[in-house]
């Protein structure tokens, strides 16, 4: 038997809001393109493929947590090891964790198992004022250098903690020793050959800049101007933020399989669960620049992580409209950094550049793909314009020159009126007119247990209705 989409949802926080009709037959067009190509490509083997490719939040946590990470149903993954080391020096007694993870510690107080004893242990953490090393960054507002996101690294980049995919150090490792066995490689494309010594050289010479690199990470920005890959450090906790709520309702991570698209809609329940943090921090009276910065490097990190996928859903039209209020979004920044003559070259704020960058090359991918999305995306002309206004000098991102040119070139076109649309001052109402606010439908350890045994693969009573939806049969998956 073959289940309907309403079988499979589940009552917790409210429902999503009706899907929105076509409004005209390119919308109409790009939303059916995308659904066939979603029923061709179903969620759990397309997702897997991309699996190596995402990059996941990881946690440390103390010893006294080991019992309950079970009931807190975290996704594989999410914690890579645990501190059992005497004092805690990992956790409870780093002042550095409790930083970095304190909006997440918060929010899960209650289920973590931590006594009040522990939790008082934060308090001296955050009492030590041992001078800081390198130019370690400590406060929120500070900048700090960073890897680029996961959609801009390449095998040498490693990840945010600074290390590897086993996958990538075993493809070097092979390379190495192919090398070594041929002697001279030949150069790709260039019909010369390179010698062992050149080979070691230069392998040297990487090393050595992958190390220099990886002792910049976390240090202030301002004492290395010359690191491309900037975010203060409460932009990185939004990112972080985000991503973990991503993780919590991503089908795969917990070896499940529900409908179709339903990962993807969790990605866009997040989403507007960003729309929201924002929105509430726009109407705050008391808001300073940073505080509405902070929220537009979340975005960007997190847009380039790998890890938002939303654009393969069913509904079209919808993903139109958060593409929109994503240059919404970017233009209230920009006018609340202009209201306080922060939008320049010279900025306090130095990661303007390769955050507005990693944004505008984003919507560009999406837009000259294959979604339909081409008239949804008008605002990178706007966001170009102003920065070029400001002497902002746009780069850095991969085959961003291009793009820039592309995107120049179309707008030496533009009139002013084209940009009415996309101008100041519409985040709050288009927010409104978009309906949904999100929630925690989606939520993956919200399900009732009986449900989520259901939906998990492997564990009987409907893996047949699954297998079916996935395409295998029950002898391949229970025995291949």
């Amino acid at each position: 038997m073959k289940r309907s989409r309403a079988a499979y949802t589940y009552d917790i926080g409210g429902k999503p809001p009706a899907k929105r009709a076509a409004t005209s037959t390119k919308k109409a067009a790009a939303t059916s393109t995308k659904k066939a190509s979603a029923t061709k490509e179903t969620s759990s083997s397309g997702q897997r493929r991309r699996r190596q490719q995402q990059r996941r939040p990881h946690n440390l946590l103390p010893n006294e947590c080991l019992k309950v990470i079970e009931k807190l149903l975290l996704p594989p993954r999410w914690v890579y090891t645990i501190d059992a080391t005497p004092d805690r020096e990992l956790t409870l007694s780093y002042r550095r964790w409790w930083e970095t993870n304190g909006l997440w510690l918060e929010s899960n107080k209650k289920a973590l198992g931590l006594n009040a004893k522990q939790w008082k242990m934060r308090e001296e953490a955050l009492k030590d004022d041992s001078p800081l090393e390198g130019y370690d960054a400590n406060a929120l507002e500070d900048f700090i250098c960073m890897n680029p996101p996961a959609g801009e690294r390449d095998s040498n980049d490693g990840d945010e903690d600074g290390e590897e995919d086993e996958d990538e150090d075993k493809d070097n490792e092979d390379g190495e020793e192919d090398g070594e066995e041929d002697g001279d490689d030949e150069v790709r494309g260039s019909g010369n050959k390179e010698s062992s010594a050149d080979k070691k050289g230069k392998n040297k010479e990487a090393d050595t800049e992958k190390e220099a690199l990886r002792k910049r990470m976390g240090k202030l920005a301002s004492q290395h101007p010359e690191h491309l890959w900037v975010i203060s450090l409460g932009g990185f906790e939004r990112y972080r933020w985000w991503s973990q709520e991503i993780c919590k309702r991503n089908q795969d991570d917990y070896s499940m399989y529900i409908y179709n698209d339903f990962s993807w809609y969790g990605v866009i329940e997040v989403l507007e669960n960003m729309f929201v943090q924002f929105e509430r921090v726009l109407k705050s009276k008391n808001h300073e620049p940073l505080d509405v910065w902070r929220e537009i490097e979340g975005l960007a990190w997190l847009l380039n992580g790998g890890n938002a996928e939303f654009e393969m859903c069913d509904d079209g039209e919808r993903c139109q409209l958060i593409l929109e209020l994503f240059g919404s979004m970017i233009i209230a920044a920009i006018d609340e950094l202009q209201k306080k003559s922060l939008f320049t070259k010279d900025s306090k704020f130095p990661n303007i550049p390769i955050t507005l960058s990693l944004l505008i090359k984003y919507a560009w991918t999406m837009g000259r793909g294959d979604y339909g999305f081409d008239d949804n995306i008008d605002w990178v002309f706007y966001v170009v314009q102003q920065a070029e206004a400001a002497d902002i000098t746009l780069g850095g991102p991969s085959g961003f020159e291009e793009t820039l040119k592309e995107i120049k070139d179309e707008l030496s076109k533009k009139t002013e009126a084209s940009f009415s649309k996309v101008g100041k001052g519409k985040f709050i109402n288009k927010f409104k007119s978009y309906g949904s606010r999100g929630g925690e439908q989606y939520v993956i350890a919200k399900m009732p247990a009986a449900q989520r045994k259901r939906h998990t693969l492997g564990s009987g009573g409907d893996e047949d209705d699954i297998l079916e939806e996935l395409g295998l049969s029950v002898f391949a998956f229970r025995h291949g």
